[in-house]
């Protein structure tokens, strides 16, 4: 068995030795030559160019979950532009979730029951809760407050 490692240990030393320039290699213990396994320029570059499709994959992924712009917060100005939009669409009656969304934004948290989604949107001195049936229309409004500065 140990005759056959030696054999096939020096025909696949001698194969490296072929393929490699002298100048390319390492000493390594019982000064034995090896090949230095430097990396070639072009193996260089598609590594660190597919690093960087990864990186921006990742990027990507994260930046498309959020199609909707929000709000800009801190400011009693968007509470009125919230409380507009609300009563800029009129009667509520058969709308859906997609149709608030459209003319508010993004809510600001959402919650599922049994049957139904609580949706709300909160602003600087404005906040409404409403609530959809599972098949996504308006149920009913279930708060609404607005600040005397409104």
């Amino acid at each position: 068995m140990r005759a056959v490692m030696d054999s096939w240990v020096s025909r696949c030393y001698s194969a490296l030795q072929s393929r490699y320039d002298p100048s390319r290699r390492a000493v390594f213990k019982n000064e034995q030559y090896r090949p230095n396994h430097q990396m070639e320029p072009i193996a260089a570059a598609l590594l660190v160019g597919a690093g960087i499709l990864i990186v921006l994959a990742l990027c990507s992924r994260s930046l498309g979950k959020n199609t909707v712009p929000r709000r800009r917060r801190g400011h009693l100005n968007d509470g009125r532009e919230l409380a507009r939009s609300f009563s800029d669409m009129g009667n509520l009656v058969g709308k859906t979730k997609d149709d608030f969304i459209a003319a508010a934004g993004r809510p600001s948290s959402i919650s599922q029951g049994h049957g139904y989604t609580l949706m709300q949107w909160q602003e600087t001195g404005y906040h409404v809760a409403i609530v959809f049936n599972s098949d996504g229309t308006f149920r009913n409004v279930q708060h609404e407050h607005a600040s005397r500065d409104l």
